[in-house]
């Protein structure tokens, strides 16, 4: 019986792989090979998945471009060799979704009451292409080692006499490298139904050596909180004489496709080798690859596959408060074994002293007795500024410009920093705004695709708490996850070009104060940021213990109500005579909105106030707006002595201990970002505007801008008053 299928398979391949020759002699294609099936996971086979996606001639497999076109090709063969059905009503393997196509078999479920229930096994075909230099980067590793061993774990499935319970889904996504567009895609057709769901596999990147030198070793995300799981892939592991490091989702974040799946509640593993020297580089090829080890690799992940895609009930998720020491001495393990070879994994000195330092860290913790969440969340902020400074560091080598490779480290750190507190928010974000664009018909003279989308939160816990000195403690983080995308038709292939940007704003607000300076800082930045207006009116009635107000206006009146004050511009011009610097600085931003016309009278006052903060300061220079006259520049030239550099209000300490990013790596890099970007002084603000306001720049020579001022704006001001 065996023999009959393999044949039938074999006759089938062949079949397939004349016509496609054929077709690629015609087009001018790469050919592609014909398939030689066995039931058998063989290293051999592997390594001819990888050689030919990673060969020259495919260039790196962008999106839309023609070696993607024949990497596709070949992933159709092999599906269609194997007899796997395309996805739903589809009559193609191949899902085309603007940005790219994705690749989805399907091999159908042999259990009557499990049939329709599925597995996804997924890995990334694309890669990076050709850079500004012309050298293509081939992505052996990331990721046709993935879609090899995809390939294997489908083959060994299709010939098997006993099929699997469930349907597995053998998704080749595309676009993985533009912020998982594909795997984002394939969950926004209308035929995807996540109530069928049962559990994801990712596998990206493996063959290789974590940092080239921790071998035999693959990283398993996702088992946390899935004991049976967990047991099942150390099992697997063991068995294949593979060593698997089992880590949180956190350390990780939204790095492969299985995170697009995890706010559908299921299992959702990620199978990699982790990072190594030639990731995202020309020189990542197939002859780097260790094919035993892939082998091996292969077989842990084909029997974690077949025990979930057969098991009679998927256990759901228990979340566990106590951390798993086992998971905190596995990395010190692999730790260790960087360090001792840290210049073969191409680590600075200051790298290796970083390293050194979590190693002894995670041996003092995994001895404590009081290993607890907080502790936990702490070693894995540093661990992942470790991770992102090496990955930084060989991505950028040869590059000239490293105040931009700083400013790429941090914007690294705050953005894994926001996204491992809060993952779900930006993958639905992403999620909405690529089905929105799907739902639109490109034309060539329909003009392009837009689509937008915005999600307003506020990162963890706000704090509101009574001082010693009977005052209000008040912190949170405001974050704003935006995704857009536009596509545009063109004449010439591919016939259509896009852009995709996604960013994440963080807004910390923070003061000590009385209840009543709480509520006006929170209604001030619901004025200037009215996007937040469910998160605000969440913080005020946590401040204010009233319930029964959800517009501004509603919380407006409930303050003039307290505070006696006639109207919002009475209410808000008033707040700008605080000493309160994070008061102030919010109702600065609010008067602009609601009394720009009399804002400008009070913001000389608040730059020459030396109790509030430089940057609250500095703020009321910057928009300071008025006609060139004497009394309404002087004031500045009183400012140009002032050189201490601005800095902006750090919250940590007003946040607690008790919050996810006080000890985040993410909001330090947050403040250095901020000090980047500013780089001034309140001299420098000062002279800017004096420049602006005059067309004259004395530099900061104030006894020459007081010359001028008096010779000049005076006489400018006597003829006005005169007219």
């Amino acid at each position: 019986m065996k023999q009959d299928i393999t044949e039938a398979h074999i006759f089938r391949s062949l079949g397939v792989s004349i016509f496609t020759f054929v077709i690629a002699v015609l087009a001018g294609c790469v050919a592609i090979p014909p398939e030689h099936l066995s039931l058998s996971i063989e290293k051999e086979e592997l390594s001819d998945h990888v050689n030919f996606l990673a060969q020259p001639a495919l260039r790196g497999r962008k999106p839309r471009t023609a070696g993607s076109r024949d990497a596709r090709r070949y992933i159709e063969s092999r599906f269609q060799a194997l007899g796997l059905k395309p996805w739903g009503s589809t009559k193609t393997y191949a899902q085309p979704f603007g940005f790219g196509t994705n690749v989805i078999g399907v091999l159908p479920g042999s259990d009557k009451q499990l049939a329709d229930r599925m597995v996804v096994v997924s890995a990334h075909y694309d890669h990076l292409g050709a850079g500004k230099n012309g050298k293509a980067c081939l992505g052996a590793t990331d990721n046709a080692s993935g879609v090899a061993v995809l390939l294997e774990i489908a083959e060994r499935l299709s010939l098997q006499e006993n099929r699997p319970k469930r349907t597995i889904c053998f998704a080749a996504f595309d676009c993985e490298e533009k912020f998982l567009l594909g795997a984002f895609a394939f969950t926004c057709r209308e035929d995807f139904d996540r109530e069928k769901l049962d559990a994801v596999i990712n596998v990206d990147m493996l063959g290789r050596d974590f940092c080239d030198v921790v071998d035999n070793t693959l990283f398993v995300v996702g088992t946390g909180g899935y004991p049976a799981l967990r047991k099942s892939v150390s099992n697997a592991a063991t068995e294949a004489k593979v060593r698997a490091i089992l880590i949180g989702t956190d350390l990780v974040g939204p790095r492969g496709d299985h995170a697009v799946f995890e706010p559908f509640g299921v299992p959702c593993l990620f199978f990699s080798c982790g990072l190594y020297g030639d990731y995202h580089k020309p020189t990542d090829t197939p002859e780097k690859l260790d094919y035993s080890t892939l082998q091996r690799q292969t077989e842990v992940v084909f029997q974690t596959l077949e025990e979930l895609a057969n098991a009679d009930e998927i256990d759901p998720r228990i979340p566990s408060e106590t951390p798993d020491v086992e998971e905190l001495l596995a990395i010190k393990t692999v730790l260790s074994e960087v360090s001792e070879q840290w210049q073969k994994a191409g680590l600075t000195d200051q790298q290796h002293q970083s390293i050194e330092k979590l190693q002894n860290r995670a041996g003092e913790l995994a001895d404590r007795q009081n290993y607890d969440s907080r502790n936990r969340r702490k070693f894995m902020w540093d661990l992942q500024t470790f991770l992102i400074d090496v990955e930084t560091t060989q991505i950028s080598q040869g590059k000239d410009n490293k105040e931009e490779s700083r400013q790429t480290v941090l914007v690294r750190r705050l953005l894994r920093a926001v996204l491992m507190e809060q993952r779900s928010p930006s993958i639905e974000s992403i999620r909405y705004c690529i089905k929105q664009a799907l739902t639109q018909r490109l034309g060539l003279f329909s003009g392009p695709i837009e689509s937008s989308y915005d999600v307003y939160r506020t990162l963890g816990d706000t704090r509101f708490e009574l001082s010693e000195q009977d005052k209000y403690i008040f912190a949170t983080v405001f974050a704003r996850y935006h995704t857009g995308i536009t596509v545009e038709a063109t004449l010439l292939p591919p016939y259509s070009k896009g852009k995709f940007n996604y960013w994440v704003m963080i807004r910390p607000l923070g003061l000590i104060g009385t209840k009543g300076e709480v509520v006006d800082c929170v209604l001030s930045f619901w004025n200037s940021k009215e996007k937040f207006s469910q998160a605000s009116s969440e913080i005020l009635e946590q401040v204010t213990g009233e319930h029964d107000k959800r517009a501004y206006d509603e919380w407006l009146q409930y303050r003039l109500g307290q505070s006696g004050k006639e109207d919002e511009k009475q209410w808000v011009l008033e707040l700008l005579d605080s000493d309160n610097g994070p008061l102030v600085r919010q109702a600065i931003w609010a008067a602009l909105r609601i009394a720009p016309g009399q804002i400008s009278e009070k913001l000389p006052a608040i730059a020459a106030n030396t109790h509030l903060p430089l940057d609250v300061r500095a703020n009321a220079i910057r928009y300071f707006a008025s006609s060139p006259k004497k009394h309404d520049v002087l004031w500045l030239v009183e400012l140009l002595d002032e050189e201490a550099e601005l800095e902006y209000q750090d919250i940590r300490d007003l946040l607690g201990p008790s919050h996810p990013l006080c000890d985040s790596p993410g909001m330090s890099a947050f403040w250095e970002l901020k000090k980047i970007e500013t780089n001034k002084t309140l001299a420098d603000q000062a002279q800017a505007k004096l420049k602006k306001l005059t067309g004259k720049d004395f530099s900061k020579d104030a006894a020459a801008w007081r010359k001028w001022i008096e010779s000049t704006l005076a006489k400018h001001q006597q003829s006005s008053d005169g007219a």
